[in-house]
């Protein structure tokens, strides 16, 4: 029987540095999260949009700060984690 062994090499697409961070950052990243979903809702109601600003401003800063948090310490944030 051959003897097979095994070389990880980097793969073509994928960063070196190792960006990705938690399963809930891979869905940020995506888009298909929470945030995203809330705001897609959002977006496609006819007439909530003008009603939901303030919504749409807060979860863009939630985002914003999930990405902050998220590259200092590498862990969800504790809203998240629970």
């Amino acid at each position: 029987m051959p003897s097979f062994s095994l070389v990880l090499e980097p793969c073509a697409g994928l960063p070196k540095e190792g960006t990705t961070t938690t399963p809930f950052d891979i869905c940020v990243r995506n888009e298909i999260d929470r945030f995203h979903f809330v705001l897609d809702v959002i977006a496609l109601v006819p007439g909530l949009a003008e009603h939901a600003v303030a919504v749409v401003q807060a979860i863009q800063q939630k985002l914003i700060e999930h990405e902050e948090y998220i590259s200092r310490n590498g862990i969800d944030l504790p809203e998240i984690t629970g």
